[in-house]
């Protein structure tokens, strides 16, 4: 094994795992609950077009947790970066800068290039007939995968593996549940659309991490 690969083994083996996954739980368990309520997407995308308009309290705020979220942690990283400059602590900028370079190579440009080349139809357009339209700039045929969801994990997993606190790590996890859910509750994503997102998600967590820890070179 080369160095380089040593290296990764080594940090694979030292990853906090266990703080990723209670990270991850919530929003897991949320679509395991989905899945074994409902039989097929039609059928939850269904309930949920014809439940938001009996609910539109509830889906005001849906929508806050959707679109605020993200821009929340924006802020939540920024009083980190100025914190590490303030002490000054080189672990907490590397955090900051590996965060913004992971957002936007893999959460941002890798979640669109997949949108983009698999062309699923949202939950939405799935309703109106709308089927697969492969390499597609239509908003309603980029369901795969949840971008928001790729975001939002991307942005507490990191905090939850470095803090390495049970209750913490599961806590925040609740962010993303939310997220997630708020995702399907207004018809935007599919329950798979979800899981992939919580899967580049949890790679940007570790991106996050091994960057953070090991610096750029």
């Amino acid at each position: 094994m080369s160095g380089k690969g040593r290296e990764i083994a080594v940090f694979l083996c030292g990853y906090p795992w266990t703080h990723l996954m209670l990270c991850l739980t919530p929003l897991a368990l949320t679509l395991l609950w989905l899945s074994a309520a409902f039989g097929s997407n039609r059928e939850l995308a269904e309930y949920f077009s014809g439940l938001r308009p009996r609910q539109p309290l509830l889906t005001q705020a849906m929508l806050a947790v959707s679109y605020g979220a993200t821009p929340l942690f924006y802020g939540v990283y920024a009083w980190i970066f100025r914190r590490g400059l303030k002490m000054p602590d080189l672990s907490l900028l590397r955090l900051c800068v590996a965060y913004v370079l992971v957002q936007i190579s893999l959460s941002f440009l890798l979640v669109r290039l997949l949108k983009i080349a698999v062309g699923r139809p949202r939950p939405q357009s799935l309703l109106q007939g709308v089927g697969y339209v492969p390499f597609t700039l239509e908003h309603g045929n980029h369901s795969f995968p949840s971008g928001h969801t790729a975001e939002i994990i991307g942005a507490c997993a990191p905090l939850a593996t470095r803090r390495a606190r049970p209750l913490f790590s599961l806590g925040l996890g609740l962010v993303p549940a939310l997220v997630g859910y708020s995702r399907i509750y207004l018809s935007m994503h599919h329950i798979s659309d979800i899981a992939a997102g919580m899967g580049i998600g949890a790679l940007c967590s570790l991106a996050v991490h091994y960057i953070s820890a090991r610096g750029l070179s």
